[in-house]
C-alpha cells in the first residue's frame, strides 16, 4: 500500500488525508513534536467575518518530531501537526508548478523513529518541512454538503469552525481561489487538493496518502464514535441521499 486513490472527481477536488483518515496509529507513520512551543495562529488567512486568524497555533522553531515506525510517507499528519511534506514531494510540487502553498519551513530533525534513533537504522526517514496553506481557499457549501453543526453552534457564521459531520463537499459558486492545495470555510482540518495536485502525487509515486473525490467525502461525528466513510454513487443507498442529479456538475469553476 503506497497511495489509496479513489479515482477521478465530477468537480476536480479531492481531500488529502491519512490512509483511512487515520491521523495517528495509522498504516504510516505519524509524527509527535518533542518539546515543541506554539505562537497564536496567523498566516493563513482571517476570516472576513470575525476577522480572527484561521487555524490553530503555529508551531514555533526549532522543530524536532518523533516518527511512530519506520513506514515513512511523503504526507506526514500528527497531533498539532497540520501537514509536513517530504522534500521530494516539495520538489514534484515546484517543477509541477502546483500554487496554493504560502510557506516552507526548515528541514525538520528527526530525533527518534518508533523506539530507536535514526542513526541505528538501516532505513533513515526522509528530509521533512512543515507546510502552510491558506485556509480559506474556498466556501463550503454548506447545504450542498449537508453539514451539521448541531453540537457547538459556530460562534462565526462565515469561518464554522467546528463540523459533526459532512456527507459530500461542495463549494459556494465563485469562492475558489484558484489554488491548488487549500483549506476551505466551514470545513475545518481537512486538506483539499485539486486534479493537477493528484495527477502530480501519481505520477511521482508520492506515498502516505488517500485521495477521495470531494463529492464522495463523508465525515461523521457521533455522540459516541467518529470516522470516515467514502460514498458510492452506484449503491442505492447512497445515492438517492448524496447524489441527486445536479450534484453530479462542477460547482466551483
Amino acid at each position: 500500500m503506497s497511495v489509496r486513490d479513489h479515482g477521478p472527481s465530477a468537480t476536480g477536488f479531492y481531500i488529502l488525508q491519512p490512509i483511512d483518515g487515520d491521523r495517528v496509529w495509522g498504516y504510516f507513520a505519524d509524527a509527535l513534536p518533542v518539546r515543541a512551543e506554539y505562537a497564536p495562529p496567523g498566516g493563513r488567512g482571517v476570516c472576513p467575518g470575525c476577522r480572527q486568524a484561521l487555524g490553530s497555533c503555529r508551531w514555533r522553531l526549532p522543530h524536532r518530531i518523533e516518527l511512530s515506525k519506520a513506514k515513512y510517507g511523503d504526507f506526514v499528519w500528527g497531533a498539532g501537526i497540520d501537514l509536513l511534506m517530504s522534500a521530494k514531494a516539495l520538489d514534484a510540487y515546484r517543477a509541477a508548478g502546483l500554487t496554493g502553498i504560502i510557506e516552507i519551513g526548515p528541514t525538520i530533525e528527526v530525533v527518534r523513529v518508533g523506539s530507536r534513533k535514526p542513526e541505528a537504522l538501516k532505513n533513515q526517514p526522509p528530509e521533512y518541512h512543515e507546510v502552510i496553506y491558506r485556509l480559506d481557499g474556498a466556501d463550503l457549501d454548506d447545504e450542498l454538503s449537508h453539514a451539521r453543526r448541531e453540537t457547538v453552534p459556530p460562534r462565526c457564521k462565515v469561518c464554522r469552525m467546528n463540523m459533526d459531520s459532512v456527507k459530500g463537499v461542495f463549494f459556494k459558486q465563485g469562492s475558489w481561489r484558484r489554488a491548488d492545495i487549500f483549506g476551505a470555510l466551514g470545513l475545518p482540518g481537512k486538506t483539499v487538493i485539486t486534479e493537477p495536485f493528484r495527477a502530480m502525487v501519481l505520477r511521482e509515486g508520492l506515498v502516505g496518502n488517500e485521495i477521495v473525490p470531494a463529492e464522495r467525502y463523508w465525515k461523521y461525528r457521533e455522540p459516541y464514535a467518529s470516522g470516515f466513510h467514502l460514498c458510492d454513487p452506484q449503491d442505492p443507498g447512497d445515492s438517492e441521499v448524496w447524489f441527486p442529479p445536479e450534484r453530479n456538475l462542477p460547482v466551483v469553476m
